[in-house]
C-alpha cells in the first residue's frame, strides 16, 4: 500500500476555488462516507487555507485520480471550473 494525498491550499488556489471546496465541521461525517465509496477512504482536513485528503491505495495514478475526482465532485459553486488545475 502507498500513502498518497490531493488538495488545494491558498497558495495555488483563488479563494472562491478554495471557498467551494471547503468541508463544514458538521458535514465531515456525509464526506467521509461519500469519500470511502469514491475512494476507498481517507482523511480530510479542511482549514481556513487548505483542503487535502490523505489515503492509502495499492495503485498510485489511479487512486491520485480517484481523490481528485472526489475534490472536483465537493465543489459548491457552479461559476467554479477547471478546479483540477489547481489540486496538487
Amino acid at each position: 500500500m502507498n500513502f498518497i494525498f490531493a488538495g488545494l491550499n491558498i497558495e495555488h488556489a483563488p479563494m472562491e476555488v478554495l471557498e467551494s471546496v471547503t468541508v463544514p465541521h458538521q458535514d465531515l461525517e456525509m464526506h467521509l462516507q461519500r469519500l470511502a465509496t469514491h475512494a476507498g477512504g481517507g482523511v480530510i482536513l479542511s482549514t481556513c487555507n487548505r483542503m487535502e485528503i490523505y489515503s492509502v491505495t495499492g495503485d498510485v495514478p489511479i487512486g491520485i485520480n480517484r481523490l481528485k475526482e472526489y475534490i472536483e465532485t465537493t465543489s459548491k459553486s457552479s461559476r467554479v471550473t477547471q478546479i483540477d488545475q489547481y489540486i496538487y
